[in-house]
């Protein structure tokens, strides 16, 4: 079907922020700590379908394409800014001091250091490194293109992500500080890259990747057991490429629609506004001096996110006719 589109994927990223949300909002218990350890495949299936997206059309030019993504990033980065802006804003203001008091709290030459060097933006939330982290992969993207040396970029996957676990099993180091662009979200834009380029060779039976991703689960709980607070496991890695590949071989091809395009959107607002909802929601319980249970502040945070995302659905296809 001409300039149909694969859902199925869209739909695997739509599942996967419930379990990005649940990190940064956890259940109490054993079945938090659970959903923390399995949610860690969130970042990696993101970063993997990026790069899978960054495969051209056929007959388009894979450098204009790649500045078209760059492009809809730097959207994505506006509307995170713009974002914050307002809930940081409207937190240090329900927490007692003036509504842009937190513009000071960054305003320091390490936390610019350590935004330019490892994309890490406290104040765009806990997810708020993540557009950052795309723009510099892709920039180093559109530099392995122009210069010819993508197919040479590809055998720096299994380095780049050995020194990313090197450093996260045991080096005491932050772990900004190999959760950034280069030993994180370039390694596996590559291999989704990478995945998609060799996608023929790949096995077409979708058993197959049901079984990897339990290899996957299974591998997480093994090495959760070592390392329980890693930013990232191999499992988890697993997880999102048979996730990504079972995605693929069970295609839901059609034309989009508005409400197709809303469904996408829906997971970028949830990833977007979660951890700001959360921060709103806390300062406001502290200054009216309610107390609730970590479990019903968990499911108010995750109410008033759909709440907040499904206004904003709807705000962005009024209007819009359904085709």
């Amino acid at each position: 079907m001409p300039h149909s589109r694969n859902h199925t994927i869209d739909l695997m990223r739509l599942m996967a922020c419930p379990f990005i949300l649940l990190i940064h909002c956890p259940l109490s218990g054993e079945l938090g700590q659970v959903l923390i350890r399995l949610g860690r495949f969130g970042v990696p299936f993101f970063l993997l379908v990026s790069g899978w997206f960054s495969y051209a059309p056929s007959g388009a030019s894979m450098e204009e394409h790649a500045r078209k993504k760059l492009r809809d990033t730097l959207t994505l980065l506006g509307i995170f800014c713009g974002a914050y802006l307002v809930m940081n804003s409207l937190t240090s203001y329900l927490s007692g001091a003036g509504c842009f008091s937190w513009l000071s709290d960054y305003a320091n030459v390490k936390t610019l250091a350590s935004l330019i060097l490892f994309n890490r933006a406290r104040f765009l939330g806990s997810t708020g490194y993540y557009p950052l982290m795309l723009i510099y992969v892709y920039l180093l993207f559109l530099w392995l293109l122009k210069r010819n040396l993508l197919d040479k970029a590809f055998p720096c996957i299994p380095i780049l992500l050995g020194i990313h676990f090197a450093l996260s099993l045991g080096s005491g180091l932050p772990w900004y500080c190999y959760g950034n662009f280069l030993l994180t979200g370039l390694p596996l834009f590559l291999l989704g890259h990478w995945l998609h380029r060799i996608r023929p060779k790949l096995p077409a039976s979708p058993g197959v990747y049901g079984c990897l991703l339990l290899l996957g689960v299974g591998l997480v709980s093994v090495e959760s057991r070592w390392n329980p607070d890693r930013y990232c496991y191999l499992g988890s890695v697993v997880m999102a490429a048979s996730l990504l590949l079972w995605a693929v071989h069970r295609p839901w091809q059609m034309h989009s629609t508005p409400k197709l395009n809303m469904m996408k959107r829906f997971s970028m607002y949830i990833f977007v506004i979660h951890c700001g909802i959360r921060d709103i929601l806390e300062a406001f319980l502290n200054r009216q001096q309610i107390a609730l249970s970590n479990n019903t502040f968990v499911a108010l945070v995750i109410a008033v996110s759909l709440t907040v995302c499904g206004i904003w659905n709807a705000a962005a296809t009024w209007g819009q006719p359904e085709t």
